[in-house]
């Protein structure tokens, strides 16, 4: 499947090319290496924020994904750096507002491989992008689609929790995933201080407390304690305190 098949099948079905891929355009891959690919934006202006076809595109940003068209198929990646070159010819040109003839760097990883047979998300199996390949904006029902792979255990009975994010200019896009498509393998969150460890902990406690599933937190520090009562507003049924361990079992409801 090719980057001219996803387009097309985005549409409905009495308007198929309602998404034009080059609407979507950002540039091409010039490096590809171990750990990143880069890619040269066709110039600074195909990075202006816009709306269209009721979605808002933001690529002069970080952490959206992008489309890679490849010899092997299409590949979803997440973009993770966006910069261009401090010279003095750039903030000449800048000054000028000639934004097409300045050029910036894109750095992205790749993430996945939409599979032509099943129309969904797979592991890339060591396939990355190569030089030259083309890159576009994801749309949104591509993002929705990559999510949606994402679920790896569909066959199991289990509700989703309640969103964790939402997208769309309305916003009307909901992110859910099932509880075992979260603790099915084991998951580490790390981090420096101050980039949101816990703050990403308590937004999965507290969609597992609205769901009424029971859990148990071992806290070495006590801080977890004091966020979860005055954040989540949830009450303890069984505190034991074991200097400096703190834990605590909890359910709602």
């Amino acid at each position: 499947m090719n980057i001219d098949q996803v387009f097309w099948d985005l549409g409905t079905s009495s308007s198929k090319h309602s998404l034009s891929k080059e609407n979507y355009y950002l540039g091409t891959v010039s490096e590809v290496s171990k750990s990143i690919v880069k890619v040269q934006a066709e110039n600074l202006s195909t990075l202006n924020s816009r709306i269209l076809n009721g979605e808002n595109l933001t690529p002069s940003t970080i952490n959206f994904l992008v489309l890679i068209n490849n010899v092997k198929g299409v590949l979803i990646a997440r973009v993770k750096q966006n910069a261009i070159r401090d010279t003095d010819s750039i903030h000449t040109l800048m000054k000028q507002g000639m934004y097409s003839k300045i050029f910036p760097e894109i750095i992205v990883e790749t993430l996945a491989l939409l599979n032509p047979d099943t129309e969904n998300f797979d592991a890339t199996n060591f396939i990355n992008a190569g030089v030259h390949d083309k890159v576009y904006v994801a749309p949104e029902k591509i993002i929705q689609k990559y999510y949606a792979s994402l679920e790896v255990t569909k066959n199991i009975d289990e509700f989703p929790l309640q969103a964790f994010s939402s997208l769309g200019v309305d916003k009307s896009i909901r992110l859910a995933f099932k509880p075992v498509t979260l603790f099915s393998r084991h998951m580490m969150i790390i981090g420096t201080t101050g980039s949101g460890k816990s703050t990403s902990a308590l937004s999965i406690l507290d969609k597992m407390l609205k769901a009424h599933i029971k859990i148990l937190i071992i806290d070495l520090l006590g801080n977890m304690m004091i966020h979860l009562i005055l954040k989540l507003q949830i009450e303890c049924s069984e505190l034991i305190q074991i200097l400096p361990r703190v834990v605590c079992r909890l359910h709602s409801g």
